[in-house]
């Protein structure tokens, strides 16, 4: 919960010092799954973007991931950092290792790791954005995790602080 706090106030921050690109996504499929994840991406220009990504999935295992990433757009359009993309990711990822036999043997299991990563990015007339992204990244931690970070992003949300240039380019 505490993680959850503290990218609040840093998406409240960016959007408060910037009048850039600003977008805020979440994934709906994952919502039917009890899997809550929000992604926040700052768009620096047409061409980069970093973002902060968190999801929590509320299994038996409550894992979670927390995910730093930055972007290349090289095919971007005047709208902003939009189509194909590459980058690179940092991030953790835990579960909790439920000992059903002894209660008291339960622990958690934190990984931390890096990767990269590759997507497809659209952005509507309307600023309504699909981010679609794959990733794969080697992990250290625990000696019983699997060495992997995987990184997966089927989200859907909206474009916040459209430049005011990039505004007449937007067809009603």
């Amino acid at each position: 919960m505490k993680k959850v706090i503290i990218l609040v106030i840093v998406i409240i921050g960016i959007t408060n010092v910037s009048k850039a690109q600003l977008e805020v996504t979440t994934n709906p499929i994952g919502l039917l799954m009890e899997a809550y994840t929000l992604s926040v991406d700052y768009n620096i220009n047409e061409k980069f973007s970093f973002g902060l990504e968190g999801a929590f999935v509320n299994i038996e295992s409550e894992m979670n991931f927390f995910y730093g990433t930055a972007k290349f757009h090289p095919f971007s359009t005047e709208k902003g950092s939009n189509r194909f993309y590459i980058g690179v990711f940092s991030g953790q990822s835990s579960y909790k290792d439920y000992n059903y036999y002894k209660p008291t043997l339960s622990r958690t299991v934190t990984q931390v790791g890096v990767g990269f990563m590759a997507g497809y990015k659209a952005v509507s007339r309307r600023n309504i954005v699909f981010d679609l992204g794959i990733g794969l990244g080697k992990g250290w931690g625990s000696d019983d995790w699997i060495q992997l970070l995987p990184y997966l992003k089927i989200n859907l949300g909206y474009r916040f602080n459209v430049k005011t240039k990039d505004i007449a380019t937007f067809k009603s």
